[in-house]
């Protein structure tokens, strides 16, 4: 598992760097916030903070954290107007048009909901 310093965890946040969204320390995962801020799921503990509060600055900044790789977001399918009011189709990888039907447009939308409640579901973990 990929480990980072907390002093490199801090100059990527304030380079505006791509830091981790996910790491853990001593067993308990943290995920950042909107503030760049790392905490707990629900319990608002801040990874820094607690840091900070059992070692000395020196120490604290040298700890090592693991990196969690992130679950990718599943893509939603892609649907355009094929130039009718009610004519649809997919987008293939290269941009090619492929054309529905009216049902393939329902199970199209269908599993754009299911790929949103994955989404969700994966980010609530």
């Amino acid at each position: 598992m990929e480990k980072i310093k907390v002093i490199d965890l801090l100059k990527k946040i304030a380079n505006e760097e791509e830091a981790p969204q996910i790491i853990s320390y001593e067993g308990v995962k943290y995920h950042i916030d909107e503030l760049e801020h790392f905490y707990v799921n629900d319990n608002r503990k801040a990874l820094l903070e607690y840091i900070f509060d059992c070692l000395n600055d020196f120490d604290a900044l040298m700890t090592e954290v693991e990196i969690i790789e992130e679950d990718k977001k599943i893509e939603k399918l892609e649907l355009v107007n094929n130039g009718n009011v009610n004519a649809y189709a997919l987008l293939d990888d290269w941009g090619t048009k492929c054309a529905l039907t009216k049902h393939s447009k329902i199970m199209v939308d269908k599993i754009n909901e299911i790929i949103d409640y994955l989404n969700k579901e994966n980010i609530n973990e």
